[in-house]
């Protein structure tokens, strides 16, 4: 795993004193987590599969003492299960020619 440090007014090391965002890499070198500067309470988690395409992320954020949760899983690339404080929404993408040209959240294109 490699940290790196995105406050670039400080030393790029990543002990737990930083004020900045936080990243972290896996061997493949693909983001595997986030974390919101100090003073906020924020962070992403990501899972990739074999080929390196991302299958699941975990998002958290408190705010007003509220805190939410969100887990994305990805299927076959183009389809979308997300779960956000136990309500659940399927978003289906849609793509011509290799860009993305429309989405279907719920049913509802």
């Amino acid at each position: 795993m490699t940290c790196r440090n995105v406050d670039t007014t400080t030393a790029h090391a990543c002990d737990g004193s930083q004020t900045g965002a936080q990243l972290t890499y896996d061997n493949e070198g693909r983001l595997e987590t986030w974390t919101a500067p100090s003073g906020t309470t924020a962070s992403d988690q990501y899972l990739y599969d074999n080929s390196g395409q991302r299958v699941f992320q975990h998002s958290s954020s408190t705010l007003a003492g509220t805190t939410s949760n969100t887990d994305t899983i990805t299927f076959d690339g183009v389809t979308d299960v997300t779960t956000t404080n136990g309500v659940t929404s399927t978003t289906k993408y849609y793509s011509v020619g290799g860009q993305r040209v429309a989405m279907k959240k719920d049913g509802v294109l």
